[in-house]
């Protein structure tokens, strides 16, 4: 009885297996959308560079952000007046609030100082007052890695001064670690090391929401003349499409305040005056170009002439934006100056805030700690859905007051919650009632109307993804090294089993990790904590350590409501009948064989 028990056991193992082999195979035929992306022009060429080489250039995105169809159907007179204003020829955030114009020194923080800018001028334009300065200094350290007395477990995969970008600072603004005030940790002029304790700081903002915007990247054609845009990759710009992204541009300024945006800023030929310091208009045209600095984009002038460009580098047409640089107000003119619409970078790496709030939150859940580096999508498909298990820290009565999404494009929402346990099963969820339905690329804060208590250990965020035009994306924190062998300043990303989920119906799941490794879905959960008396509690100073930051669920996979197998396509089905006939062959075989020796 015994062997026969080991016979059976055997069998019913060899059996799992191959149905677990066929199930990762059909998984990733249903669920390939990272891999599927190009590299941009930049990115290739700087990742080809030696480390010293690289260390003169801001990392480049590795992949384009893509066209919003609905910059289309919001491209009109219309449109924009429905945000309260008409596109003037010429406008500029000054005349309506003060910018400070701030000197990086000798830092390489040109990239945080463009971040707190643009995040300064949000606050201005939406209360109308000043806002309180925020450090820059902060947002460089508390990233980084390596300090005089140990490392930073949190860090970015980045060093101290090694230059960074929006999506590094995006990732910072919302995870919990900033931002901080200006006089909690001051501007210094040097990236010396310093001891992990001086970036323990509180945060005091956090950014709610925020857009990366379709990439445009631009070269002049040395034979024809032409202004070539493309999405950095392959794809090329039709003008409707770049008079769309320019005016969506345009009227987000005017709504929101200024952007964050790259330029190849070292080359002096691409300058009016071969003095850089002295320069007021630049223009590049190479398509070779590499990011090396952060500007902040503060208006334009549709009518800025050809003529006040360098003569050796000049744009087929008029038009140019008003950029603030960083090296103080005694140089260019007062700290600014005019990077052509037709510049090779200038719009390629436009990234905006459009909302943020002081912190007054509990807990922040996130299995995607680093933020947005990536899309995911699947040709054709309108509707997906995603989900983010996550492991409490507390056992006091905690509501979830609101939902941190990220999206490519803009899309329509449902969330639904399992407030007990980490099941995605359809009658264990509550829809949440939300105060808005449609968001926009790319980072959302949603609030619930009606908060919702967690009751349980764990609990998970479910998000249904809608478009009526193009495809349905999600948000996602990729790590590039474990997925596709190359190094960013996200290889410091991790994932597990039982944190981030796929599906195409919301009954059959796939767990994220069986697909790509180290690879988590941008959705948090933002919660408040009360005390018997009703009253909050203060627990923002350790939002931190109260992120969930990939260490949620190792227990949710022999959870069997989220493990069923999705609905296989038909290249799909045929392998894996081929597999399941071979195997079962050579299982037959085996317990023949395996017979004969029990009854001798």
């Amino acid at each position: 009885m015994k062997n026969k028990t080991n016979v059976k056991y055997t069998i019913s193992t060899i059996i799992l297996i191959m149905i677990v082999m066929v199930s990762k195979f059909i998984y990733a035929e249903n669920f390939d959308g990272v891999k599927n992306n190009e590299y941009t022009q930049q990115y290739k060429i700087w990742y080809s560079l030696s480390d010293e080489e690289k260390s003169k250039y801001m990392q480049p995105l590795a992949y384009p952000i893509k066209f919003d169809p609905t910059y289309l159907e919001n491209d009109s007179s219309a449109a924009t007046s429905r945000v309260g204003d008409t596109l003037p020829s010429k406008y500029n955030l000054n005349d309506e609030i003060s910018i400070t114009v701030k000197n990086q020194g000798t830092t390489n923080e040109c990239w945080a100082f463009s971040m707190i800018s643009v995040l300064e001028s949000n606050i201005a334009k939406r209360t109308g007052k000043m806002s309180e300065r925020f450090s820059e200094r902060h947002m460089d350290y508390a990233t980084s890695k390596t300090f005089t007395d140990g490392t930073n477990k949190i860090a970015f995969s980045r060093e101290i001064g090694s230059g960074g970008n929006a999506f590094v600072g995006l990732g910072y603004a919302t995870n919990g670690t900033g931002i901080v005030k200006s006089s909690d940790m001051p501007f210094e002029n040097n990236e010396n090391k310093i001891k992990l304790s001086s970036i323990n700081k509180t945060p005091a903002v956090k950014v709610n929401d925020a857009k990366i915007f379709t990439s445009l990247y631009k070269y002049k054609d040395q034979t024809t003349s032409k202004t070539i845009v493309y999405d950095g990759a392959s794809t090329e710009y039709t003008n409707e499409q770049v008079t769309a992204v320019r005016n969506h541009i345009k009227q987000y300024i005017m709504k929101n305040g200024a952007l964050f945006a790259f330029t190849y800023a070292n080359a002096s030929e691409y300058y009016n005056n071969t003095d850089i310091l002295k320069a007021t208009a630049y223009y590049c045209d190479s398509k070779t170009a590499m990011p090396d600095h952060a500007v902040t984009i503060v208006g334009w002038d549709d009518n800025y002439a050809v003529t006040n460009f360098n003569s050796a580098h000049r744009p087929n047409n008029p038009g140019a934006y008003i950029v603030l640089n960083s090296y103080g107000n005694s140089v260019m003119d007062g700290g600014y100056y005019y990077i052509s619409y037709e510049d090779a970078l200038i719009e390629s790496s436009i990234v905006g805030i459009s909302d943020s709030a002081n912190i007054e939150y509990s807990n922040i859940y996130q299995n995607d700690f680093y933020g947005y580096t990536n899309e995911y999508s699947l040709p054709g498909q309108k509707t997906i859905y995603g989900a983010n298990v996550f492991k409490r820290n507390t056992d006091k009565v905690e509501k979830l007051d609101e939902v941190v999404i990220c999206v490519p494009v803009s899309t329509n929402i449902e969330v639904y919650v399992n407030p007990s346990d980490a099941s995605l099963e359809t009658g264990k969820l509550v829809k949440a009632s939300l105060e808005k339905t449609t968001i926009t690329e790319t980072y959302n804060t949603i609030k619930l109307t009606s908060p919702i208590e967690l009751t349980g250990d764990k609990f998970a965020i479910i998000v249904k993804y809608n478009v009526t035009e193009g495809e349905a994306s999600i948000g996602m924190e990729v790590n590039y090294k474990t997925v596709l062998g190359q190094s960013t300043m996200f290889d410091c990303i991790t994932a597990n089993a039982g944190e981030s989920f796929l599906s195409l119906d919301s009954n059959k799941w796939i767990d994220l990790n069986t697909v790509y490794k180290d690879t988590n879905i941008c959705i948090k959960g933002i919660t408040t904590i009360k005390t018997a008396s009703g009253n909050q509690i203060d627990n923002s100073s350790n939002s931190n350590q109260s992120s969930n930051n990939n260490q949620s669920a190792n227990q949710n996979n022999n959870d069997s409501t989220i493990a069923k197998i999705n609905i296989p396509n038909t290249g799909a089905v045929k392998f894996g009948i081929v597999i399941l006939i071979v195997g079962t062959t050579l299982i037959i075989s085996a317990y023949k064989t395996k017979k004969y020796k029990i009854v001798k």
